[in-house]
């Protein structure tokens, strides 16, 4: 199979949220075959009534070449059709990885929150003088 589904209530809203996870790709893989596994996602959107549901379609395209040509990267997530794209790095496809892009691009839950306010504040000196001259000029 070339993906996987993840089929949850992610944002506690009784209503499922659809994610596919591509296997692992290259980027000539990822070239040719992009749409083709856009347009099998999008044959599971067909059945469904509930809009919410319908309109929260994710598939992530797991690439293995960190170095992937940005325009093929653009064409695939500014696609209209079907589902919410995202082209990924990563070194495998496991629960691990689609736990964390759930998190980061669907959740949008930010990993280490005390990081953010743990960095220390210093003082550039050069700054503080511009600023007590500025102040000394307006008085």
């Amino acid at each position: 199979m070339i993906f996987k589904r993840y089929e949850a209530d992610i944002f506690d809203v009784r209503s499922k949220v659809d994610v596919f996870f591509t296997r692992l790709l290259d980027e000539e893989t990822l070239t040719s075959r992009w749409k083709e596994i856009r347009n099998c996602v999008a044959l599971n959107q067909l059945d469904l009534d509930d809009e919410f549901e319908r309109w929260n379609f994710y598939l992530f395209y797991v690439v293995d070449n960190k170095a992937i040509d940005i325009n093929l990267k653009y064409e695939i997530e500014h696609d209209t059709i079907s589902s919410r794209k995202m082209v990924v790095n990563a070194t495998t496809v496991d629960d691990e990885l689609c736990d964390m892009l759930i998190k980061k691009y669907i959740k949008y839950d930010i990993e280490n929150k005390e990081q953010i306010f743990k960095r220390h504040f210093m003082k550039d000196e050069q700054i503080v003088k511009l600023l007590n001259r500025i102040r000394e000029d307006w008085e």
